[in-house]
Order: structure tokens, then C-alpha cells, then sequence
């Protein structure tokens, strides 16, 4: 039970040369105890300014759990390593199941397509007003 309390998730993103380079990351989460939960797809990225001279990197991320004490080392062999040119850790929001969502409630209401198609037609009607009448309602605001 104490194990379980000193463990967090976490999720890292980071910018690599190549996508080969990905196994670092992994390694590096292994010799840190970290179990990996889950991987995004690797995506070859234009960067917006020149990094180490690369004007290209490929974007990815990865969800884990580790101790916490073992953090503050793997952030600094994740900066060491030369393979990964920039990175970022964070504290893991929970992740929320779609139903779950929709079942408790919470969230974006759903509209049917006629709402939707009622409410854009309301906001452009309402929108078209003539100039005479935006000065009156500006001489009613500004008395």
C-alpha cells in the first residue's frame, strides 16, 4: 500500500532526431522503474525555429507511472541524452472514460442539428442591424 501511494502518473512529450530514437525514451523509463501506460503515434514535426541545426524533429509522447523519488533522475538523464532535443514532464491529469462523461453528465451538452441551425441563424439575424440603430443603442449606453 505504501509502494502504491509513492507512485504517480506522468506523461512526457518530447522532440527527437529520429523515430528509432523513441527506444531511448523507453529505456530511459525502464531503468527508472517507470511502467509505461500508454503511446502516442510519433509525428514528424517542422519546428518553428532551428534547434541543435535541425529544422525537423519528430514529436511524441508517453504515459507512465513511476515512484516520484525517481523523477528528478530520470528528468536529468532524459536532458542528457543527445538523441532528445527537448522534452517536457508533467503530472498526469486522470483520464476520463467517454462514457463515464456521458453518463454522469458532465461535459458538452449535446445539441440536435435543427438547435444548432436555429441558434446560427438567431446570432446572424441579430447581427445585422442598421447603422441608425447602433447609434441609438450606443446614445441609450452612453446616457
Amino acid at each position: 500500500m505504501e509502494n502504491q501511494e509513492l507512485q504517480q502518473e506522468y506523461e512526457i512529450g518530447y522532440l527527437l532526431k529520429t523515430e528509432a530514437d523513441r527506444e531511448v525514451v523507453n529505456r530511459l523509463l525502464s531503468q527508472h522503474e517507470a511502467v509505461v501506460t500508454k503511446e502516442g503515434p510519433l509525428r514528424l514535426t517542422t519546428l518553428s525555429y532551428e534547434i541543435e541545426k535541425l529544422n525537423q524533429a519528430v514529436f511524441g509522447w508517453t504515459r507512465f507511472t513511476a515512484q516520484r523519488s525517481n523523477i528528478p533522475a530520470l528528468e536529468h538523464d532524459v536532458k542528457m541524452s543527445p538523441q532528445i532535443v527537448r522534452s517536457l514532464l508533467v503530472v498526469a491529469e486522470p483520464i476520463q472514460e467517454e462514457s463515464s462523461v456521458a453518463s454522469s453528465g458532465e461535459g458538452v451538452s449535446k445539441k440536435s442539428e435543427s438547435e444548432v441551425v436555429v441558434d446560427a441563424s438567431q446570432s446572424v439575424g441579430s447581427a445585422q442591424l442598421s447603422n441608425e440603430d447602433i447609434e441609438k443603442k450606443i446614445e441609450e449606453i452612453l446616457k
